[in-house]
């Protein structure tokens, strides 16, 4: 486990990469699979001393955002801390669990990555992955997950 204190590179934001694997309901959660990718020179580290901590970040759009609308958007509500270092080259897969949206509708999944207090990574380069499968919550508030595409 690598500790850090401050902010972390700029270098690094810039060069990590996100991917969603998998969006599934399970237990009335939506399960996002999400990969991250440092393509950096440097670890992506786990523990901020300094209370900055390094999170995912996820949240429901409308099906015609683009990630260009999300720059600088709010919304971001879900966020889920990194517990592992990324060494530079690797990847590493988490599982992001979240409630459903609570209005009826049809949505996607944006993810993200944040140092709190610091930076959004998206803000440094980062490019957002939007969801290709929506979640559709019923009016009695079911979600189900399908594969429709733009």
């Amino acid at each position: 486990m690598t500790m850090f204190a401050g902010s972390v590179p700029v270098e690094l934001m810039a060069n990590v990469a996100l991917r969603i694997d998998r969006l599934d309901v399970r237990d009335g959660q939506i399960i996002i699979t999400a990969s991250i990718d440092n393509n950096s020179a440097v670890t992506l580290p786990t523990y901020s001393t300094t209370g900055m901590p390094i999170r995912l970040s996820t949240r429901f759009i409308d099906t015609d955002t683009t990630p260009r609308d999300l720059e600088h958007g709010q919304g971001w509500n879900s966020r889920r801390d990194i517990a592992f270092d990324i060494p530079p080259g690797s990847s590493q897969s988490v599982s992001i669990r979240m409630p459903p949206p609570t209005e009826p509708g049809t949505y996607r999944v944006a993810v993200s990555m944040v140092q709190d207090g610091v930076a959004w990574f998206h803000d440094r380069g980062l490019h957002i992955p939007i969801s290709a499968r929506t979640v559709t919550v019923d009016h009695d508030h079911a979600a189900h997950v399908s594969d429709a595409t733009r």
